[in-house]
């Protein structure tokens, strides 16, 4: 390689794929797997990650006794980012996932908040202000999220997973304040209100 300059690009643009894996995934994995398996989980990423490692190690032996320098350059600067934009889009919808399936508890800060309007684009709601909370609409209804909320200053939120939250819920009732909240929000929303499930059953009782 008798350009250093398109070498040092090169190893510049392998990193990239490198933090998708250091920064995102271990990122992802330590905000949404509770504490009970994330020390497991994490284990076997890292056994993951050495293997890999490994492995490039060999190829990366095999490709220079079968061709030169800048034929190994490339297929680093190019490769492991191809790799990691591979599976970026499974771990962004695994994230989106994730923070749907929680209530967000603001301690410091505010948030803004969107909704999609009625065919006039996106529509503001008030923001909300600490101390708050967002995502219980989700949770209560079982519904898709039905707001874009971000942050409108350096905030501190914290996060409670939606199934100990609905734990929460079956061993005491939500508090009348918590749905009178719900249910504003819920009436500013394009969807409004969800409407009461019934039968087959009960609807021909009904109409009987």
């Amino acid at each position: 390689m008798h350009r250093p300059a398109l070498a040092a690009i090169l190893q510049v643009v392998s990193g990239f794929g490198m933090v998708i894996v250091d920064v995102l995934a271990i990122t992802t994995l330590q905000r949404d797997l509770p504490g009970e398996v994330l020390s497991r989980v994490l284990g076997i990423c890292d056994t993951l990650i050495l293997g890999a490692i490994l492995l490039a190690s060999l190829a990366a032996g095999i490709l220079l006794a079968h061709a030169d320098v800048n034929v190994a350059l490339v297929a680093v600067g190019v490769g492991i980012p191809a790799i990691g934009l591979v599976g970026l889009p499974t771990l962004l919808r695994a994230d989106r996932t994730s923070a749907a399936e929680a209530l967000w508890i603001l301690a410091s800060g505010e948030l803004s908040v969107q909704v999609s309007g009625d065919g006039t684009g996106p529509r503001d709601l008030p923001p909300v202000t600490a101390p708050g909370y967002v995502g219980e609409l989700g949770l209560l209804h079982r519904i898709p999220r039905t707001a874009t909320v971000r942050t409108a200053q350096p905030s501190t939120l914290l996060r409670i997973d939606g199934e100990d939250f609905r734990s929460a819920l079956q061993a005491s009732l939500p508090s009348p304040s918590l749905l009178a909240v719900a249910g504003a929000r819920m009436a500013r929303t394009p969807e409004g209100p969800p409407r009461p499930q019934t039968s087959p059953a009960s609807s021909q009782a009904g109409a009987s």
